[in-house]
């Protein structure tokens, strides 16, 4: 009972605490601390202390906390840790020796408190209190302060002036791949460019960890504006490298704002800036856009799609359909791919586009994912309890969930209970995708295909995979993008592109799915060549969990109607 009270102590304590063992590695954390820390428990219980390591202190600095701890058995002082997110914070830290039976330290308690607040009115003048550490760079506070001053000309002699909002297109994947010192590297070599695209009277400033704002005195034309945008598109979308001999393409998106029109004061241009933003991310990579009036609307639209969506997870308002997949030597069925509608009350079924893009945005993806293996699973579970063959259903997963490094236990653990083969669930990613997947997502990946789930690259041909990809990650299925397969047998490039990639996938042992198909003709060019599987209208739209199932049931007691 009081070994309980002390653990509920420690947990619901307002002071962060943390206990590692002898050799600092975590094994406990207080929920204040993972506020603090921006981390699980999780992710910090059995990692090393040094995860909080800022990169502001020498080695010396630590040599002589562990010899004051081994001298005395504690320590107290300021230090700098990092957040989860990148951001660093200074703390002040207690650090006290925890006595095991023997009278020796066997763990050690730390209790730590946020002071950066304190440090930066201590130790910074007023210049250090408005400019980024990391880049130099003007930060949001004094970026704010000469927008409010712009504002105030232009109220006095009505001089003109654009906002541009640059918004880093996958920065976390990169901190998460690579390490922060990476993603620091980057941010700094991103700053030396967006010098080069702008003239010596504009402000570039540091927003927030990805997020980057140019204001631009002077500039009302709409084609000027749209100039310097292409500018910094053509000039920080690229290549990068990140030391150790670490590449990482990054791109960007701009939302653009211009006074007079777009705002009365400096936060409204900010909004604008910000809405504009967010529509040049749904547009794509590499996209800018300039603020509207009707994207007020737009954005009300995509608070209350975030809203209802979280209400969807919670009421399981989400549906599979699958659309069936056969075989082409004897067009037998041989399973399905399982495709994600959301019954919205109001609107009925909301495709997969319409929603998806925001749960990746959100982070909502990773419930959604996991109902949608839990539906999959079950679906098997029927299927085999009707006495039928078992069938594959292939699953869509994004990088984004892959980022979860507790996604592959899950999937285990739910294949395990259920006891289906483990080759019935196919996970498919698409080939652009792919070309997004860092180094944790792909060890992710190898660990679900050698626990035997099979993996297959979506609209394969619209994109530039290698053959060393396929290899690695031990694809078993590509699946050949239908706008490639209308061209086969046809004279020009793509026509060329979907021979080549049939006889790679052949040679390799790798089955080829032919997607889109809708005519007999197609279907029959398709088998003409070799290919393994068909999928589209032809054979069937996508079907209710129960039409599946009786698909399946029809298939396999009556082969010749299938």
């Amino acid at each position: 009972m009081l070994v309980d009270a002390l653990t509920a102590s420690f947990d619901q304590s307002p002071v962060a605490m943390f206990v590692t063992d002898g050799q600092a590695r975590i094994v406990a954390a207080n929920q204040a601390f993972l506020r603090l820390s921006g981390y699980t428990a999780d992710q910090l219980v059995g990692a090393e202390a040094g995860i909080l390591k800022s990169g502001r202190h020498s080695r010396d600095f630590f040599t002589s906390l562990w010899a004051d701890l081994h001298a005395t058995g504690s320590w107290s002082g300021e230090i700098w840790n990092r957040h989860r997110s990148g951001r660093v914070f200074a703390s002040q830290m207690q650090i006290n020796g925890l006595l095991d039976g023997d009278g020796r330290v066997s763990h050690y308690l730390a209790t730590v408190s946020d002071v950066t607040a304190r440090k930066r009115d201590e130790d910074r003048g007023r210049h250090a209190r408005h400019v980024d550490l990391l880049t130099g760079l003007p930060n949001e506070l004094l970026f704010l302060d000469r927008l409010g001053r712009a504002f105030a000309r232009h109220r006095r002699d009505r001089r003109p002036m654009a906002l541009a909002l640059i918004n880093v297109d996958g920065f976390q994947i990169i901190n998460d791949n690579y390490g922060f010192e990476a993603g620091d590297e980057l941010l700094r070599a991103m700053t030396a460019r967006l010098k080069t695209c702008v003239r010596d009277s504009d402000t570039i400033a540091r927003l927030d960890g990805d997020q980057f704002g140019v204001m631009l005195p002077d500039l009302a034309k709409r084609q000027d504006v749209a100039l310097i945008a292409r500018k910094l598109l053509a000039q920080i979308s690229d290549t990068y490298e990140l030391g150790y001999h670490q590449r990482a393409f990054v791109s960007i998106r701009v939302g653009l704002a211009i006074l007079p029109g777009d705002g009365t004061d400096a936060v409204g241009l900010m909004r604008a800036g910000s809405i504009a933003l967010s529509h040049a991310k749904a547009l794509g990579r590499n996209a800018f856009a300039f603020y509207a009036a009707d994207m007020n609307a737009m954005a009300s639209h995509r608070l209350a799609l975030e809203r209802d969506l979280h209400d969807a997870i919670a009421g399981r308002q989400f549906e599979l359909h699958f659309q069936p997949i056969v075989e082409s030597a004897a067009a037998g069925l041989i399973g399905g791919e399982a495709l994600i509608r959301w019954n919205r009350p109001g609107h009925g079924l909301v495709p997969p586009a319409d929603f998806l893009p925001l749960a990746e945005e959100t982070g909502l993806i990773a419930p959604i994912g996991d109902w949608v293996i839990e539906e999959v699973v079950d679906t098997l579970l029927a299927n085999r309890a009707a006495g039928m063959a078992p069938v594959r259903i292939s699953v869509n997963i994004s990088p984004r969930q892959l980022r979860d490094s507790d996604i592959f236990e899950r999937m285990k653990h739910r294949l395990e209970a259920a006891g289906i083969p483990v080759n019935s669930l196919e996970l498919e990613i698409s080939e652009a995708a792919l070309q997004t997947v860092g180094v944790k997502e792909g060890d992710i990946l190898q660990k679900i295909a050698g626990f035997g789930i099979d993996l297959s690259i979506d609209n394969y041909g619209a994109g530039y995979s290698s053959l060393q990809q396929l290899r690695k990650m031990s694809v078993k299925t590509l699946k050949i993008d239908k706008l490639v397969m209308r061209k086969m047998g046809t004279a020009d490039d793509e026509g060329v592109l979907t021979e080549a990639i049939l006889a790679m996938a052949r040679t390799l042992g790798i089955r080829t799915v032919a997607e889109g198909i809708e005519t007999e003709t197609q279907w029959q060019a398709v088998r003409d060549r070799n290919c393994d599987f068909g999928q589209g209208f032809l054979f069937g739209r996508p079907l209710s969990k129960v039409e599946f199932l009786d698909f399946i049931r029809q298939a396999q007691l009556n082969p010749a109607a299938s």
